[in-house]
């Protein structure tokens, strides 16, 4: 048998200089790390829940990009949420990325996972007094507002580097 040396998963919390309390989860065995902001939380049009938050990884020698990950929760019938737009209609780089049947008493819980990547650009160029507001839709016309504090992607820029 071997000796007790065991890989595991450490949380922390980190606040950077602009005041938002970022939380790391580290696994130094692997070298990987992911680092993420608080989570927004809203309701889509059709009553799902979303909650999504600014969160960057390290795997490896490797840094990922700054993005929003996040989810909606609801029941009934899939909605396939596959498009997310700036005001006024540009395009976002909108990635579902899993979808879950959860529980089905009373009708199924449905979970959607999705990514949005965004430039640092388009950040600034679509930001409103602070915040990030991105609507994100479905193909069954279900749509949510998703108002990320620009804050928010400073402080995982500053700490996660």
């Amino acid at each position: 048998m071997g000796s007790g040396a065991h890989a595991q998963l450490v949380k922390s919390t980190i606040v950077s200089s602009n005041g938002v309390t970022v939380t790391k989860y580290s696994d130094d065995f692997a070298r990987s790390y992911e680092y993420s902001t608080p989570r927004v939380r809203t309701v889509s049009a059709k009553g799902a829940i979303v909650s999504a938050g600014v969160a960057k990884i390290w795997g490896g020698d490797e840094i990922g990009p700054t993005n929003v990950r996040g989810f909606l929760i609801y029941r009934g019938d899939w909605r396939h949420f596959d498009r997310a737009v700036f005001r006024g209609g540009g395009a976002v780089n909108f990635t579902n990325t899993d979808k879950d049947v959860g529980s089905c008493r009373g009708g199924c819980l449905l979970n959607e996972s999705f990514t949005i990547s965004l430039s640092p650009a388009e950040i600034a160029a679509h930001a409103e007094d602070g915040k990030l507001p991105i609507q994100i839709s479905s193909q069954s016309g279900d749509t949510a507002l998703l108002e990320i504090l620009v804050a928010d992607f400073e402080a995982i820029n500053e700490i996660a580097k």
